[in-house]
């Protein structure tokens, strides 16, 4: 969770800082194909995590709520 303070909303829904330097910290998704091609190659096949699959994401379920998408275009 991250919590701002003192900022406004630019047009676009953005946030705007008054507080100094800004970190975010967050995740971008993209398309599950692109993800397997990305897996496919090294140094991610050396990986021995499992992976969370899109379809069990409940992060990317949560920024695809309310109109919104998560995806990387």
């Amino acid at each position: 969770m991250m919590i701002h303070l003192g900022y406004e909303t630019s047009a676009n829904g953005t946030l705007i800082s008054h507080a100094g330097s800004n970190i975010h910290v967050g995740q971008i998704f993209f398309d599950e194909a692109w993800n397997d091609q990305v897996s496919g190659e090294y140094p991610y096949t050396e990986n021995t995590n499992n992976r969370t699959l899109n379809s069990e994401d409940s992060i990317l379920a949560e920024q695809n709520s309310g109109g919104f998408n998560g995806f990387a275009a």
